[in-house]
């Protein structure tokens, strides 16, 4: 009986143990498929967010996907306004970026002063008639970071691009019919590549409020103002400044604000897009839509 009595013993902890173990595979095979699940889906988003745009006329993309870079010549530099410069880099012959307008590219650029390598991402520009560059607008914000290497750069000089970035991917063909845009200060070259691509490819009419501190030092404002006389009501356009040293179109003095939303933005069948700091991203969504009585989906790049 004791023998008996050991042996079933023994069996129910064989059992025991085949059952935990079966449940352990059974577990970890559920749990391998669905990290694979996860995984796959992961990929599909990224390869989906980073996908280029196919050239109609057999032009090769520089940027196939995120994972291989491209190394750029300096073709010209520009000054855009008192603190942005304006660059031109030259593609490979019958080249592309690919990159659909509003993305960003990460920018790999050695410092001419200290030698020192700096990355940090950019919104290219999107040029619809100089599709043979890569265009970028950067306005200095720190001497000793990436901005302040690109100002030390030379025509002549290269930089490494890798991109798109999987942010700022927006549906064209999803966009209500009438499209807001508010951006501060370098806040605006996505916003200026998005705009100036839905007014040439597609019919929806646009709104932007651009704030700035200083109506001298308006990066983009001469493009800006180009689409403004070209598509006439059918782009809104205000700026919003600290300091205004003269009363032109389009100009306002002081910040941002619920009244000025109320005033100056679409606000039937309309989205709103926003770039710019923190503060000013915050604002927005979280007091002045609601003061000015404004319902609309709020976009942040």
């Amino acid at each position: 009986e004791m023998t008996s009595s050991l042996v079933g013993s023994e069996m129910c902890i064989r059992d025991s143990f085949l059952s935990t173990t079966t449940r352990f595979m059974v577990s970890s095979r559920v749990v391998l498929a669905t990290s694979l699940l996860a995984s796959t889906a992961t990929i599909a988003y990224y390869a989906t967010s980073t996908r280029t745009i196919a050239s109609d006329s057999g032009e090769k993309n520089i940027f196939p996907s995120y994972l291989f870079g491209n190394r750029l010549k300096l073709a010209s530099i520009s000054q855009e306004a008192p603190d942005t410069k304006y660059f031109k880099f030259s593609l490979p012959d019958h080249s592309i970026t690919g990159v659909q307008p509003g993305k960003a590219v990460l920018a790999f650029v050695k410092d001419n002063e200290s030698g020192k390598l700096k990355v940090r991402p950019y919104s290219l520009l999107y040029i619809p008639d100089e599709k043979e560059f890569l265009h970028l607008a950067v306005k200095l914000l720190n001497e000793d970071g990436t901005s302040g290497a690109f100002h030390r750069l030379k025509v002549g000089d290269e930089v490494t691009f890798r991109g798109p970035l999987p942010i700022h991917t927006i549906d064209y063909q999803k966009l209500s019919k009438n499209v807001n845009f508010i951006a501060g200060g370098s806040g605006i070259t996505p916003v200026f590549s998005t705009i100036q691509n839905i007014l040439l490819n597609h019919d929806q009419n646009v709104s932007l409020i651009y704030a700035n501190k200083d109506q001298n030092d308006i990066p983009l404002k001469s493009k800006i103002d180009q689409l403004k006389r070209k598509y006439g009501d059918r782009f809104q356009l205000i700026y919003v400044v600290d300091k205004q040293h003269n009363f032109e179109n389009f100009v306002s003095q002081g910040r941002i604000n619920p009244s000025l939303l109320k005033q100056h933005l679409y606000s039937k069948d309309a989205q709103l897009f926003v770039c710019g700091p923190d503060g000013l991203t915050k604002a927005i969504k979280q007091k002045y839509l609601k003061e000015a009585e404004l319902n609309m989906k709020l976009y942040i790049f």
